[in-house]
């Protein structure tokens, strides 16, 4: 299935339960990338371009809240970089809020405002993304000590 494809798709799935997007443009104006590529098959997008295409396509949902699960895995810095500013843009524009879970510091400290650590299931201590610099305070949390 082509990008349009899944993006129009998603938009009409389950309408009577959620508010879906009638129409993908509006989706798109925030990925760029994905607005040359509407012709092309989806699983012949790079993993990047994929993991755009999914961010894009949970969008379509009109979402309050995303939960992005290491979105970061496997994709190049540059599609990185346009991922943050894209989620941050979102961000800003319509108060999306996001739930990362997600072990890329930078990509950590970029998007978000509050930062809990879990270890063992159990949310053992809150730092600010600032903190995230801080060699001692991370290497705690990956058992390296310095």
């Amino acid at each position: 299935m082509r990008v349009t494809g899944r993006l129009v798709r998603i938009a009409r799935l389950e309408a009577d339960a959620y508010q879906f997007v009638d129409d993908p443009e509006p989706v798109l104006e925030e990925f760029p990338r994905l607005k040359v590529l509407l012709d092309r098959p989806g699983g012949a997008l790079s993993g990047g371009e994929q993991q755009l295409l999914a961010i894009a396509r949970c969008l379509c949902g009109k979402p309050r809240l995303v939960l992005l699960d290491e979105p970061t895995e496997g994709i190049q810095p540059s599609i990185i970089d346009e991922i943050v500013e894209t989620l941050q843009r979102l961000r800003d524009k319509s108060g999306l809020t996001m739930i990362l879970v997600e072990q890329n510091l930078d990509f950590i400290a970029a998007l978000s405002q509050r930062i809990l650590i879990i270890q063992k299931g159990t949310i053992t201590r809150e730092v600010q993304p600032g903190d995230l610099g801080d060699a001692s305070l991370v290497g705690e949390f990956i058992g390296i000590t310095t």
